[in-house]
């Protein structure tokens, strides 16, 4: 599923202040100085740089995992819904929160407690650059992702 026209103007508007926060510079990726606004989107990098179907966590400290599947990109998120822990990615691309023992199959599917909600996909888009912004404090249902072009 896609972003809404909703969806994407607020995550346009935040990439936005983003960049003027930051003079222009990419989207940070730590939190923001004020806690009451919402962190800037992330910069994930050129999409070209997840070419194959795989789990790339590269972000997973910044509460995200970039999945490429089916000519599809998406971010799960890699914070376990039960505590707050980390989770990581296992050999089977499935997900384990060592907090707690939760367990999630590749989906972001909760399959072991003590977590009972899945994980959740955050807002993903593109910017002019073809490069993959992702929202960890936007959380979208379980089909949104981004269709990888060739350029």
């Amino acid at each position: 599923m896609k972003l809404t026209r909703r969806q994407f103007g607020m995550l346009a508007a935040a990439v936005a202040a983003g960049c003027g926060r930051n003079n222009g510079a990419a989207a940070t990726t730590g939190p923001a100085t004020d806690p009451s606004k919402p962190a800037a989107p992330v910069d994930a990098g050129p999409i070209g740089e997840f070419k194959t179907d795989d789990v790339y966590d590269a972000f997973r400290e910044q509460g995200f995992f970039v999945i490429r599947r089916d000519d599809k990109l998406f971010a799960l998120s890699s914070v376990c819904t039960h505590k707050g822990c980390k989770v990581r990615v296992q050999d089977d691309l499935s997900f384990l929160c060592k907090c707690h023992g939760s367990r999630f199959d590749k989906d972001g599917h909760a399959t072991k407690g003590p977590a009972t909600r899945d994980l959740p996909r955050l807002a993903v888009a593109t910017d002019d650059q073809r490069h993959l912004l992702v929202d960890p404090d936007q959380k979208l249902d379980a089909q949104a992702s981004v269709r990888q072009r060739e350029p």
